[in-house]
């Protein structure tokens, strides 16, 4: 090694360093120099580079083979170099210069703002015989600067979250939390999860958080919390920068819509039961005129299960499929109808005539999203309409009977008229002849 680095020289010959080999502590600094990851430069006084540690060959690219005996002025930018032979001839006449900020080109061409402080090496006798140079990345120090600032604002942020957040250790503890957790549970500590939240001395049995460490895959799933509230909970699995596997979870309050969805539940099963216990046959249909729900009594007259019911044409269970179609086609073109006519004709061959209502029905945005139709069974109105049919048939042909007795009885009768005037007038005549003969 050539030149004089300070604190680890023995003495000092006409600028080259002479070490003695045998002094465990020069030898042990040297080593620590080298290894150090702040980057660190020896120059004997004209500049040429003595000493490379591996903190400069981080942050500039050059291996420390390359910088041996190579003038450290041409690793700047043009016109930084010659701040540099400043710093060298301050340092050889006053001991010192100012700490100086200078651009400095790496290894792969890209240029390096950094901050260099140097100081003299100093032989066994005091004399300056060369200059170390401490090198420090500005770039680096403002992106920890940033990166800092970031993380701040990073926690910032989390903490103005209106659901919680926190990191999980596999040995259930906490190791973050941001405010919406304490706030709804107070600060965990040191505890563990089930410790802090229920006072347990186990984990709990139904909790489904630690699933993610076997699956390596995001797990969602309903918490009933222990403040009463119920959340839904996001588990993701997350490596922390140590490489330890974490997992981070977050809960959204959905308590009101549990609770709302529950009403919601019960105000439909209620709907439901009422649906089903009306005897007539109720159907919903799509735009596409496939059924998408019916109750039991539509499957009793048309002989098909609910499930099979289910995305099957609703004109396809009568006697006239046109007239079926043209009907829930009317529905949604016109919004409803009234006592439309049809004839369902059960699996077995059975009819059954029905009277449909029908009217659209609309999502919360007000767009239809498909038809609810009701049909009324009429079999007994239509046998009391045949039954009576046939009796004004009957009636009517005894009315024509009848006419046509009255027909023949006043011909008759009209016929004894011309009879008795034909008499009549055959007496008049016959007294009239005797009138003359006399």
């Amino acid at each position: 090694m050539s030149g004089c680095e300070e604190g680890f020289r023995k003495d000092c010959k006409g600028g080259k360093a002479e070490i003695d080999m045998t002094d465990d502590a020069v030898l042990l600094g040297n080593a620590v120099v080298r290894s150090m990851n702040t980057a660190i430069v020896a120059t004997a006084l004209d500049g040429t580079v003595s000493l490379w540690n591996r903190g400069a060959q981080l942050t500039l690219g050059y291996p420390e083979k390359e910088m041996m005996g190579r003038p450290i002025q041409s690793l700047f930018d043009p016109g930084h170099g010659a701040k540099v032979a400043e710093v060298l001839e301050k340092i050889q006449q006053a001991g010192s210069a100012p700490t100086l900020v200078a651009n400095m080109r790496t290894r792969h061409g890209e240029t390096a703002r950094v901050s260099i402080t140097a100081s003299p090496l100093l032989d066994g006798h005091g004399n300056t015989t060369g200059v170390s140079f401490i090198i420090r990345d500005l770039s680096s120090a403002i992106e920890e600067r940033i990166l800092s600032e970031k993380y701040r604002r990073f926690i910032d942020i989390v903490n103005q979250l209106p659901y919680y957040l926190i990191l999980l250790t596999p040995d259930y503890r906490i190791v973050f939390a941001n405010r919406a957790f304490i706030e709804q549970f107070g600060a965990p500590g040191n505890k563990r999860c089930y410790e802090h939240l229920f006072g347990s001395s186990r984990p709990c049995e139904n909790c489904e958080s630690f699933q993610v460490l076997k699956t390596n895959e995001p797990h969602v799933w309903d918490w009933p919390a222990p403040n009463g509230r119920f959340y839904a909970v996001y588990d993701f699995p997350f490596i922390d920068e140590d490489g330890t596997s974490l997992i981070m979870e977050s809960g959204i309050d959905i308590t009101e819509q549990k609770l709302a969805d529950e009403a919601l539940r019960k105000a439909g099963a209620y709907n439901r039961s009422l649906i089903e216990a009306s005897l007539d046959p109720m159907v919903t249909i799509g735009p596409d005129g496939k059924i998408t729900d019916a109750n039991t009594a539509t499957a009793k007259v048309t002989g098909v299960s609910q499930k099979d019911l289910i995305g099957t044409d609703f004109s396809d269970y009568f006697t006239d499929p046109d007239r079926a179609r043209i009907g829930y086609e009317t529905v949604f073109r016109e919004g409803l109808v009234r006592d439309y006519e049809l004839e369902i004709r059960r699996t077995d061959g059975h009819i059954t005539p029905v009277l449909y209502n029908a009217s659209v029905y609309r999502d919360d945005s007000g767009n239809i999203i498909g038809v609810f139709a009701a049909a009324r069974d009429i079999t007994a109105r239509k046998l009391f309409e045949n039954e009576l049919k046939e009796q004004r048939e009957r009636e009517m042909e005894r009315l024509l009977e009848l006419e046509k007795f009255q027909r023949l009885t006043v011909g008759r009768e009209l016929k004894m008229v011309e009879l008795k005037k034909e008499i009549a007038a055959l007496k008049k005549e016959i007294e009239a002849l005797q009138g003359k003969r006399r």
